[in-house]
């Protein structure tokens, strides 16, 4: 257990996400970056000097990463105080509706939509241990309604 308030950044080794780590970081959080590829993950952490930053593999389209997940933040801290909802893609290219395939609109649901929905339903054990804990999900032009 940590007395730090103890986030988790899902897509959190690039982007907003890292901007996200790093800006959290200064200001004292414990975090977790959430990184598909944990590789990619430990060498974003390293670049970035923050040694102290958790980082744990996770693919909010696969269910099994996610326990997994959850599972590491429950050993190591007991607790969760912020889930950020930030992983996310655009793969359509920006392609006319009609024009897309289905299997790329199933990819941009299951990302976008339902490891949202997924991330969110595993860390409510977590997130229920803390007062008040807070759900935060990060969205990006590609959800804007003017663009």
């Amino acid at each position: 257990m940590t007395n730090k308030i103890v986030t988790l950044v899902t897509g959190g080794n690039r982007g907003m996400g890292l901007a996200l780590i790093k800006a959290l970081h200064a200001q004292g959080q414990q975090l977790i970056m959430g990184s598909r590829d944990l590789a990619k993950g430990r060498a974003a952490v390293e670049a970035a000097h923050l040694a102290d930053v958790t980082v744990v593999q996770l693919d909010v389209t696969d269910s099994q990463s996610i326990q997994a997940a959850v599972n590491t933040i429950q050993k190591q801290y007991g607790q969760l105080d912020i889930l950020i909802n930030n992983a996310g893609a655009a793969f359509d290219h920006h392609q006319r509706p009609s024009l897309i395939k289905l299997e790329t609109i199933q990819a941009d649901l299951n990302l976008n939509f339902l490891g949202t929905i997924a991330m969110t339903q595993a860390c409510l054990p977590l997130l229920t241990k803390s007062s008040p804990s807070k759900i935060i999900n990060i969205s990006s032009m590609m959800g804007s309604r003017t663009h």
